[in-house]
């Protein structure tokens, strides 16, 4: 691990915290194994794969749609998207929006040189996809082709306008990279008050916690993290010493994909939840889906005379308490007799009360299958 000046360069030194970041020094990407592509020779497995292209084809219902709210200042904006846009060709997503320039770094790949103010080194050559404005010179230089949800942008706007983006709320952990700096966004509701301590306490490898901001065009370290609240929508250059698989106060182990897909998983589902702040929390619950949408219940035992109870989730759950350290596997089901439609999708939220969510897409199929025992 390189020390704290090398790693963060001149422009981040925390002896010198007001100087521009315009030096941070990312150690090589170690080259991985070779990849052997395994060979899908079961009539079993080509059933699964057909399955899986049919629900990625799939599109979002009304039921699993949110609207995103963004505020965009004139000049660079550092963004992160919750939802898969409906359209989501990068010209189909900006037309009539005052936006130039929109850049994502490459999946897998971290810029080797310099963490720079955007747009002053070539992208290509830092490991960016980047998409110009038709009519722009470079245009033709465009190889940004989607814009997907769960991934940070820097968009270059000629004037403030606010971005409404409508698409499939979905949920994906963050996939830190190692010994370097990850830029993402984190999962936190508009209201929340987190704050940057607050969100990655417990987590050995962000400490001591550096994250970096754009503010007017340019990165710098946040000075006290203890103090500065996490805001949703942004994204922020947040160093991780060795490797990690934080996701914030509560870890929700969730399944491939980020939804609840109960024709994929069977008549249950299970979603493992895990206290790791430092005080004891309060996991809410709620669906959003609008009329005809998806009803699940909660399935559990009472605590005391262990009778099986089956609980629509109509409005906010609010679960016990769960202390810090504590875990605790939250069992669901489709509620396939209330279903009007062949399909029926909603969108489940689940929050801690402070600040912290996931919105998951769950659907189902109606079919004459009863609900499962309890074991």
């Amino acid at each position: 691990m390189k020390s704290h000046a090398q790693f963060w360069g001149p422009g981040l030194s925390h002896d010198n915290r007001e100087r521009k970041a315009v030096g941070w020094h990312s150690p090589r990407h170690r080259a991985g194994r070779p990849f052997r592509p395994a060979v899908l020779a079961s009539t079993v497995v080509l059933m699964l794969v057909a399955v899986l292209a049919e629900v990625l084809a799939r599109p979002a219902s009304a039921a699993t749609r949110r609207t995103q709210v963004l505020a965009l200042q004139p000049g660079w904006n550092s963004v992160f998207l919750e939802v898969q846009p409906t359209a989501d060709l990068p010209e189909e997503v900006f037309r009539g929006r005052p936006v130039t320039v929109v850049a994502c770094p490459l999946p897998g790949s971290q810029a080797e040189e310099f963490l720079r103010t955007p747009g002053d080194a070539s992208w290509r050559s830092e490991h960016w996809a980047v998409w110009h404005a038709p009519g722009r010179p470079e245009a033709f230089l465009s190889n940004l082709h989607r814009i997907q949800a769960r991934r940070a942008y820097l968009v270059h706007a000629t004037e403030a306008f606010t971005w409404h983006v409508e698409g499939e709320g979905r949920a994906a952990e963050i996939e830190w990279q190692p010994n370097s700096c990850t830029l993402t966004g984190l999962p936190v509701a508009p209201e929340g008050s987190l704050t940057f301590a607050e969100f990655f306490q417990g987590s050995a490898a962000h400490q001591p916690l550096r994250v970096l901001r754009l503010e007017s065009g340019e990165w710098r370290t946040l000075i006290d993290p203890g103090a500065q609240r996490v805001r949703a929508g942004e994204a922020y250059w947040i160093e991780t010493q060795g490797a990690s698989s934080h996701q914030g106060p509560i870890r929700l182990r969730l399944p491939a994909r980020g939804e609840l897909d109960f024709d994929l998983r069977g008549t249950t589902a299970e979603l493992d939840l895990k206290n790791v702040s430092a005080v004891p929390v309060r996991v809410r619950m709620e669906t959003v889906g609008g009329e005809d949408a998806l009803l699940i219940r909660r399935v559990f035992r009472r605590e005391r005379s262990l009778e099986p109870v089956r609980e629509t989730v109509t409005g906010v759950v609010e679960l016990p308490e769960l202390p810090p350290g504590a875990s605790r596997a939250l069992r669901l089901e489709p509620d396939r007799n209330a279903m009007r439609t062949v399909t029926a999708e909603t969108l489940l939220r689940i929050s801690d009360g402070r600040g912290w969510e996931r919105w998951i897409p769950v659907r189902a199929r109606r079919e004459a299958v009863g609900a499962a025992p309890l074991p």
